[in-house]
């Protein structure tokens, strides 16, 4: 890496670079890691980037994808859900955020790939300031844009069969820009100071989605050594028919068909954005356009998904995975319909999926108040995915640590609230902490330090380390004596809180009540 007056430049395998340094962290911005996906590229898997002569600026984020809320939200709120910035279907770039000194090690600094999340429909990667989180753990942080909702997630296989664009779209079409944004960082993050081998995948909610999918992905072996899985799992994916009905809506509400499928790549931006809100209003509560178990990038069902991903475990790459205690909160109480809200919604999918007498099992363990509401729908969304992978990668042989965010936010009674550790970990701006965070609090300022010096131990060594030297052991029964890996008969959980403890299987009377059944699509 070299400088100039005017900023950094780096040399990738696509042309020069110039970013901008400050505070001891250097950034290149919007930088393309494969070509746009635009005119008869929509739909397709994502191509190379074409070579550029000269120095190319990395000053400015590139744009966002294409996005629309099926439900308005609080402006304040934008910040916690990325909606906000530019956008447009021109959106494969990174961010690199990198300390400017020299590394200590002769190989490079560690890596994190930060997914961001967004129920598969909106956000971006620059909404996540890399630069505290490389200046603090000595990292290399990559941030990601990737196609959402339609132009990432809508499967049309099965529309398109037999048309003359058959073969003009893949599933899975924003999974394929990750990978190709890990690719792109095993060529090129040795000129940012990185080392490729040392690569850890880390995302929130639908970011951790994707991560955990990938882990189930033959093509990204080599692409990473860990995965950091915050409130997201394997049961966010969906089957190949329920991909289809959606494609169908989205398709009929655009006029596509039966003789015309190039009207899906004629159709404007705004166009098919409005398809896909009004398919979205037709199916309340669920994710739409997620990502689908489509037998060629990722197996073909959430079972062979799942042994895939242990293998990658026992395999060598560690899990960190966690959720927060009152994740469901969040979509309850703002209203923000992409998952059930309501207890005789979580029933009827329940039903649906596992059989009247599985949902009287699990409903029977939840008293019918909000506060059971909320358990019930964290326990079914969140916890138990994320403790089936954690035990089958345990199981596996794999290197694995469970955690759960217990710190209540003073945010709308929502306590420990979905997306509240994106707060802890990626340090807000001073209003945005101060309505999720409230006052400033040196105890809770120490609880963040703590969870973000975890998830850079693991980045750096592949295990998450201690955080910070443990307090005295209280009386209550549970043990701060270190954080075990993962077993699937004990479940060592670190809780997050004011004071950072280690409990066994903290959820495991009501998660017990979904043995048998398996977990919960969305």
């Amino acid at each position: 890496m070299s400088g100039s007056w005017s900023g950094p430049v780096v040399e990738t395998a696509d042309g020069r670079l110039r970013g901008a340094a400050a505070n001891g962290v250097v950034a290149f911005r919007g930088v393309p890691y494969a070509a746009p996906p635009v005119g008869p590229l929509r739909f397709a898997a994502p191509r190379p980037p074409a070579r550029w002569a000269g120095v190319r600026d990395a000053t400015s984020p590139g744009d966002a994808s294409p996005q629309m809320l099926s439900t308005p939200l609080p402006r304040r709120f934008g910040a916690l859900l990325g909606t906000a910035g530019s956008r447009s279907e021109d959106c494969l770039a990174l961010t690199v955020h990198a300390p400017s000194g020299p590394s200590s090690s002769p190989v490079g600094r560690a890596v994190l790939v930060w997914l961001h999340g967004g129920a598969y429909a909106v956000g971006r990667g620059d909404d996540y300031d890399g630069s505290p989180l490389a200046r603090e753990g000595d990292v290399v942080v990559v941030t990601v844009n990737y196609r959402l909702g339609a132009f990432g997630f809508l499967d049309l296989r099965a529309v398109l069969e037999g048309t003359s664009a058959a073969d003009r779209a893949v599933a899975n079409a924003g999974l394929r820009d990750q990978v190709a944004a890990l690719e792109w960082v095993r060529e090129n993050i040795a000129a940012f100071g990185g080392d490729p081998t040392r690569v850890t995948l880390a995302g929130e909610s639908a970011g951790a989605g994707s991560a955990t999918a990938l882990m189930a992905a033959p093509s990204t072996r080599g692409l990473f050594r860990g995965v950091i899985a915050a409130s997201g799992a394997l049961s966010q994916l969906t089957d190949g028919d329920d991909a289809a009905g959606v494609a169908r809506e989205v398709v009929a509400r655009l006029g596509s068909f039966p003789d015309r499928p190039e009207r899906l790549w004629d159709a404007s931006t705004t166009a098919l954005l409005t398809a896909v809100r009004g398919a979205v209003s037709t199916r309340p509560q669920r994710l739409s356009t997620r990502p689908v178990w489509d037998g060629d990038l990722l197996p073909s069902t959430e079972a062979a998904g799942l042994e895939a991903a242990a293998s990658r475990c026992a395999s060598g790459v560690a899990l960190l995975a966690g959720t927060n205690r009152d994740e469901h909160a969040f979509f309850t109480t703002l209203r923000f319909p992409v998952l059930p809200l309501t207890r005789s919604r979580l029933a009827v999918m329940i039903a649906a999926q596992h059989g009247n007498a599985g949902a009287a099992r699990v409903l029977a363990r939840y008293p019918d108040t909000r506060e059971g509401l909320v358990r019930l729908g964290t326990h079914t969304l969140f916890t138990v995915p994320t403790l089936t992978l954690l035990d089958a990668c345990a199981e596996a042989g794999g290197d694995a640590w469970g955690y759960r965010l217990d710190w209540r936010s003073p945010l709308l009674r929502m306590g420990a609230f979905h997306a509240l550790d994106l707060a802890l970990i990626f340090p807000p701006r001073p209003a945005l902490a101060r309505l999720v965070l409230g006052r400033p609090d040196p105890e809770v300022a120490a609880m963040a330090a703590r969870l973000r010096a975890r998830w850079l131990t693991f980045v750096r060594e592949g295990r998450p380390g201690d955080g910070s030297p443990a307090p005295a052991a209280p009386a209550d029964g549970r043990t701060d004596a270190g954080w075990p890996r993962h077993t699937a008969g004990r479940r060592p959980t670190l809780i997050v809180d004011r004071r950072d403890t280690v409990v066994d299987d903290p959820d495991g009377d009501d998660a017990a009540v979904w043995s048998g059944l398996g977990t919960l699509r969305p």
